[in-house]
Protein backbone atom coordinates (compact mmCIF):
# COMPACT_ATOMS: atom_id res chain seq x y z
CA UNK A 1 0.00 0.00 0.00
CA UNK A 2 2.81 2.58 0.64
CA UNK A 3 4.35 2.06 -2.71
CA UNK A 4 0.87 2.55 -4.43
CA UNK A 5 0.17 5.79 -2.02
CA UNK A 6 3.77 7.00 -3.03
CA UNK A 7 3.40 6.11 -7.17
CA UNK A 8 -0.35 7.83 -6.26
CA UNK A 9 1.29 11.06 -5.02
CA UNK A 10 3.94 11.29 -7.51
CA UNK A 11 1.71 10.64 -10.85
CA UNK A 12 -0.50 13.54 -9.95
CA UNK A 13 2.10 15.63 -9.22
CA UNK A 14 4.07 15.07 -12.47
CA UNK A 15 0.79 14.94 -14.58
CA UNK A 16 -0.92 17.71 -13.17
CA UNK A 17 2.64 19.86 -13.91
CA UNK A 18 2.57 19.13 -16.97
CA UNK A 19 -1.01 20.38 -17.60
CA UNK A 20 -0.68 23.16 -16.42
CA UNK A 21 2.84 23.88 -18.01
CA UNK A 22 1.02 22.99 -21.69
CA UNK A 23 -1.66 25.95 -21.25
CA UNK A 24 -4.69 23.59 -21.14
CA UNK A 25 -8.13 25.10 -19.28
CA UNK A 26 -9.55 23.66 -16.04
CA UNK A 27 -6.01 24.35 -14.15
CA UNK A 28 -8.09 24.97 -10.79
CA UNK A 29 -9.55 21.44 -11.20
CA UNK A 30 -6.55 19.78 -11.90
CA UNK A 31 -4.92 21.33 -8.49
CA UNK A 32 -8.08 20.17 -6.98
CA UNK A 33 -8.18 16.88 -8.28
CA UNK A 34 -3.78 16.16 -7.31
CA UNK A 35 -4.89 17.54 -3.75
CA UNK A 36 -7.24 14.71 -3.73
CA UNK A 37 -4.66 12.53 -5.03
CA UNK A 38 -1.90 13.40 -2.74
CA UNK A 39 -4.10 12.93 0.66
CA UNK A 40 -5.31 9.83 -0.74
CA UNK A 41 -1.89 8.60 -1.25
CA UNK A 42 -1.19 10.09 2.00
CA UNK A 43 -3.78 7.52 3.51
CA UNK A 44 -2.21 4.55 1.59
CA UNK A 45 1.01 5.41 2.96
CA UNK A 46 -0.40 6.12 6.56
CA UNK A 47 -2.78 2.69 6.58
CA UNK A 48 -0.11 0.46 5.46
CA UNK A 49 1.68 1.91 9.18
CA UNK A 50 -1.92 1.38 10.79
CA UNK A 51 -1.45 -1.75 9.95
CA UNK A 52 1.19 -2.60 12.26
CA UNK A 53 -0.88 -2.23 15.22
CA UNK A 54 -1.10 -4.76 17.96
CA UNK A 55 -3.70 -4.68 20.13
CA UNK A 56 -2.23 -7.10 22.93
CA UNK A 57 0.68 -4.60 23.33
CA UNK A 58 0.51 -1.47 24.63
CA UNK A 59 4.41 -0.18 23.73
CA UNK A 60 3.48 -0.90 20.04
CA UNK A 61 0.37 1.17 20.34
CA UNK A 62 1.54 3.94 22.10
CA UNK A 63 5.02 4.10 19.11
CA UNK A 64 2.07 3.66 16.32
CA UNK A 65 0.30 6.82 17.62
CA UNK A 66 3.52 8.53 18.37
CA UNK A 67 4.59 7.58 14.67
CA UNK A 68 0.49 8.81 13.44
CA UNK A 69 1.80 12.32 14.90
CA UNK A 70 4.98 12.58 13.06
CA UNK A 71 3.47 11.18 9.75
CA UNK A 72 0.50 14.01 10.66
CA UNK A 73 3.53 16.63 11.36
CA UNK A 74 4.86 15.15 7.91
CA UNK A 75 1.31 15.66 6.14
CA UNK A 76 0.85 18.97 7.32
CA UNK A 77 4.03 20.18 5.99
CA UNK A 78 3.67 18.24 2.64
CA UNK A 79 0.49 20.21 2.12
CA UNK A 80 2.05 23.53 2.91
CA UNK A 81 4.36 22.34 -0.03
CA UNK A 82 1.83 21.57 -2.34
CA UNK A 83 -0.19 24.75 -1.76
CA UNK A 84 3.51 26.63 -1.96
CA UNK A 85 3.65 24.59 -5.22
CA UNK A 86 0.30 25.46 -6.65
CA UNK A 87 1.38 29.16 -6.45
CA UNK A 88 4.71 28.36 -8.41
CA UNK A 89 2.57 26.47 -10.88
CA UNK A 90 -0.03 29.22 -11.14
CA UNK A 91 3.01 31.76 -12.11
CA UNK A 92 4.80 29.59 -14.36
CA UNK A 93 1.17 28.33 -16.20
CA UNK A 94 1.07 32.36 -15.86
CA UNK A 95 3.98 33.16 -17.48
CA UNK A 96 3.42 30.11 -20.43
CA UNK A 97 0.46 31.46 -21.26
CA UNK A 98 1.70 35.44 -21.74
CA UNK A 99 5.05 34.24 -23.45
CA UNK A 100 2.24 31.84 -25.99
CA UNK A 101 0.25 35.30 -26.68
CA UNK A 102 3.74 37.25 -27.02
CA UNK A 103 4.66 34.36 -29.82
CA UNK A 104 1.36 35.01 -31.56
CA UNK A 105 1.36 38.87 -31.46
CA UNK A 106 5.49 38.12 -32.93
CA UNK A 107 4.05 35.41 -35.29
CA UNK A 108 1.39 38.05 -36.08
CA UNK A 109 4.31 40.75 -36.70
CA UNK A 110 6.65 38.56 -38.61
CA UNK A 111 4.35 37.88 -41.33
CA UNK A 112 3.24 42.05 -41.47
CA UNK A 113 6.79 42.54 -41.80
CA UNK A 114 7.53 39.22 -44.55
CA UNK A 115 4.19 40.97 -46.44
CA UNK A 116 6.02 44.46 -46.52
CA UNK A 117 9.01 42.92 -47.33
CA UNK A 118 7.58 41.36 -50.36
CA UNK A 119 5.68 44.70 -51.51
CA UNK A 120 9.61 46.21 -51.08
CA UNK A 121 11.13 43.48 -53.06
CA UNK A 122 7.88 44.13 -56.09
CA UNK A 123 8.61 47.43 -55.67
CA UNK A 124 11.87 47.48 -56.01
CA UNK A 125 11.54 45.08 -59.02
CA UNK A 126 9.86 47.94 -60.54
CA UNK A 127 12.26 50.22 -60.03
CA UNK A 128 14.82 47.99 -61.61
CA UNK A 129 12.81 47.83 -64.79
CA UNK A 130 12.20 51.13 -64.55
CA UNK A 131 15.94 52.49 -64.74
CA UNK A 132 16.98 49.63 -67.45
CA UNK A 133 14.43 51.06 -69.74
CA UNK A 134 15.36 54.37 -69.18
CA UNK A 135 19.10 53.03 -69.74
CA UNK A 136 18.49 51.89 -73.01
CA UNK A 137 16.04 54.75 -73.70
CA UNK A 138 18.91 56.54 -72.98
CA UNK A 139 21.77 54.18 -74.76
CA UNK A 140 19.24 54.76 -77.78
CA UNK A 141 18.75 58.58 -77.95
CA UNK A 142 22.49 58.88 -77.38
CA UNK A 143 23.60 56.53 -80.08
CA UNK A 144 20.50 58.48 -82.52
CA UNK A 145 22.51 61.73 -81.50
CA UNK A 146 26.16 60.60 -82.56
CA UNK A 147 25.19 59.11 -85.54
CA UNK A 148 23.68 62.08 -86.64
CA UNK A 149 26.83 64.21 -85.54
CA UNK A 150 28.39 61.65 -88.92
CA UNK A 151 29.36 58.98 -86.46
CA UNK A 152 29.52 55.89 -89.28
CA UNK A 153 30.01 53.23 -86.22
CA UNK A 154 26.74 54.60 -84.33
CA UNK A 155 24.98 54.57 -87.99
CA UNK A 156 26.21 51.02 -87.87
CA UNK A 157 24.58 49.86 -85.10
CA UNK A 158 21.27 51.73 -85.34
CA UNK A 159 20.97 49.74 -88.92
CA UNK A 160 21.66 46.75 -86.81
CA UNK A 161 18.63 47.41 -84.45
CA UNK A 162 16.37 47.65 -87.67
CA UNK A 163 17.17 44.38 -88.54
CA UNK A 164 16.54 43.14 -85.02
CA UNK A 165 12.47 42.90 -84.74
CA UNK A 166 12.92 42.13 -81.65
CA UNK A 167 14.16 45.12 -80.68
CA UNK A 168 11.41 47.78 -78.72
CA UNK A 169 13.52 50.37 -80.93
CA UNK A 170 13.63 49.18 -84.01
CA UNK A 171 11.06 51.24 -85.48
CA UNK A 172 12.81 54.04 -83.60
CA UNK A 173 16.25 52.69 -85.48
CA UNK A 174 14.83 52.50 -88.64
CA UNK A 175 13.35 56.18 -88.78
CA UNK A 176 16.72 57.28 -87.54
CA UNK A 177 18.85 55.49 -90.35
CA UNK A 178 16.30 56.89 -93.41
CA UNK A 179 16.95 60.46 -91.93
CA UNK A 180 20.06 60.45 -92.18
CA UNK A 181 20.44 58.30 -95.22
CA UNK A 182 18.10 61.48 -96.39
CA UNK A 183 20.67 63.97 -96.03
CA UNK A 184 23.17 62.30 -98.23
CA UNK A 185 20.89 61.12 -100.63
CA UNK A 186 19.21 64.73 -101.24
CA UNK A 187 19.87 67.28 -103.94
CA UNK A 188 22.58 69.55 -101.64
CA UNK A 189 26.24 67.13 -100.55
CA UNK A 190 26.34 67.61 -96.88
CA UNK A 191 29.27 69.71 -96.02
CA UNK A 192 32.98 69.57 -94.62
CA UNK A 193 35.62 71.67 -93.44
CA UNK A 194 38.35 72.52 -95.47
CA UNK A 195 42.02 71.44 -94.19
CA UNK A 196 43.72 74.39 -92.77
CA UNK A 197 46.93 73.90 -95.10
CA UNK A 198 50.14 75.94 -94.25
CA UNK A 199 50.80 79.08 -96.46
CA UNK A 200 52.29 77.63 -99.92
CA UNK A 201 51.14 74.31 -99.77
CA UNK A 202 49.28 72.16 -102.75
CA UNK A 203 48.11 69.65 -101.52
CA UNK A 204 47.31 68.38 -105.06
CA UNK A 205 50.68 67.97 -105.35
CA UNK A 206 51.25 65.85 -101.96
CA UNK A 207 51.93 62.28 -102.21
CA UNK A 208 49.50 59.55 -101.18
CA UNK A 209 51.77 58.54 -98.36
CA UNK A 210 51.33 61.99 -96.87
CA UNK A 211 48.24 62.33 -97.29
CA UNK A 212 47.71 59.32 -95.42
CA UNK A 213 48.98 60.02 -92.96
CA UNK A 214 47.58 63.51 -92.66
CA UNK A 215 44.19 61.61 -92.86
CA UNK A 216 44.88 59.23 -90.31
CA UNK A 217 46.06 61.86 -88.35
CA UNK A 218 42.68 64.16 -89.03
CA UNK A 219 39.91 64.87 -87.10
CA UNK A 220 36.19 64.37 -88.40
CA UNK A 221 35.50 67.25 -89.91
CA UNK A 222 38.35 67.53 -92.10
CA UNK A 223 38.14 63.85 -93.80
CA UNK A 224 36.15 64.65 -96.32
CA UNK A 225 38.39 67.50 -98.10
CA UNK A 226 40.91 64.69 -97.81
CA UNK A 227 39.29 62.39 -99.78
CA UNK A 228 38.68 65.13 -102.16
CA UNK A 229 42.08 66.24 -102.13
CA UNK A 230 43.15 62.82 -103.07
CA UNK A 231 40.27 62.51 -105.79
CA UNK A 232 41.55 65.69 -107.47
CA UNK A 233 45.68 64.87 -106.92
CA UNK A 234 48.00 65.78 -110.32
CA UNK A 235 50.23 62.96 -109.04
CA UNK A 236 48.40 59.87 -107.28
CA UNK A 237 47.04 56.88 -110.13
CA UNK A 238 43.95 55.89 -110.85
CA UNK A 239 44.43 53.05 -108.95
CA UNK A 240 46.14 53.95 -105.88
CA UNK A 241 43.33 56.25 -105.57
CA UNK A 242 40.64 53.81 -105.58
CA UNK A 243 42.47 51.69 -102.94
CA UNK A 244 42.92 54.72 -100.70
CA UNK A 245 39.09 55.27 -101.06
CA UNK A 246 38.35 51.16 -100.20
CA UNK A 247 40.48 51.66 -97.16
CA UNK A 248 38.04 54.56 -96.42
CA UNK A 249 35.13 51.88 -97.11
CA UNK A 250 36.06 49.35 -95.02
CA UNK A 251 36.05 50.68 -91.90
CA UNK A 252 36.41 54.37 -91.68
CA UNK A 253 34.12 56.39 -88.72
CA UNK A 254 33.02 59.46 -90.64
CA UNK A 255 29.98 59.01 -92.19
CA UNK A 256 30.40 62.19 -94.85
CA UNK A 257 34.11 60.96 -95.68
CA UNK A 258 32.44 57.38 -96.50
CA UNK A 259 29.64 59.02 -98.22
CA UNK A 260 32.24 60.65 -100.51
CA UNK A 261 34.58 57.39 -100.48
CA UNK A 262 31.55 55.89 -101.92
CA UNK A 263 30.53 58.37 -104.62
CA UNK A 264 34.21 58.83 -106.39
CA UNK A 265 34.79 55.49 -105.98
CA UNK A 266 31.48 54.42 -108.34
CA UNK A 267 32.74 57.18 -110.63
CA UNK A 268 36.19 55.69 -110.84
CA UNK A 269 34.57 52.54 -111.78
CA UNK A 270 33.02 53.82 -114.25
CA UNK A 271 30.54 50.45 -114.28
CA UNK A 272 27.24 51.24 -115.10
CA UNK A 273 25.77 48.19 -112.66
CA UNK A 274 27.31 49.59 -109.59
CA UNK A 275 25.65 51.92 -107.79
CA UNK A 276 26.23 53.78 -104.71
CA UNK A 277 23.70 53.45 -102.00
CA UNK A 278 24.50 55.10 -98.85
CA UNK A 279 25.51 53.67 -96.82
CA UNK A 280 25.74 49.97 -98.18
CA UNK A 281 29.58 49.61 -99.06
CA UNK A 282 29.28 45.93 -99.84
CA UNK A 283 28.92 45.73 -103.65
CA UNK A 284 31.50 48.21 -103.96
CA UNK A 285 34.10 45.86 -101.57
CA UNK A 286 32.58 42.79 -103.69
CA UNK A 287 33.55 44.45 -106.90
CA UNK A 288 37.17 45.96 -106.12
CA UNK A 289 38.14 42.18 -105.01
CA UNK A 290 36.83 41.50 -108.66
CA UNK A 291 38.29 43.98 -110.61
CA UNK A 292 40.89 45.07 -108.62
CA UNK A 293 43.57 43.49 -110.95
CA UNK A 294 41.96 45.54 -114.07
CA UNK A 295 42.82 48.99 -113.05
CA UNK A 296 45.17 50.42 -114.47
CA UNK A 297 47.90 52.29 -112.83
Amino acid sequence: MKIIGVLLILTWLVFTSWWVCGNRPYKRWAFAICLIAVFVGIYFTLQERATEITLNKVGTIKAAAQQATIDAKVVGDLKKRVEAQSATVDLVADSASKAHDLIEELSKKNEVAETKIKEIETASSTVHNTITELQETAKFSSMVAVAQNDDRHSFNHLAEWVDNKSSPYWQHAADAVVKIRTQFVGPIQPIFANVPWAEGTDPKQLPLAQLKREYQSAVRIYKADLIHTVWNSMVISKKQKMSFLVEVLKDDNSLTATFYAGKFFVEAASDPKLKWSPFYTKPLLDWWEKNANTVEE
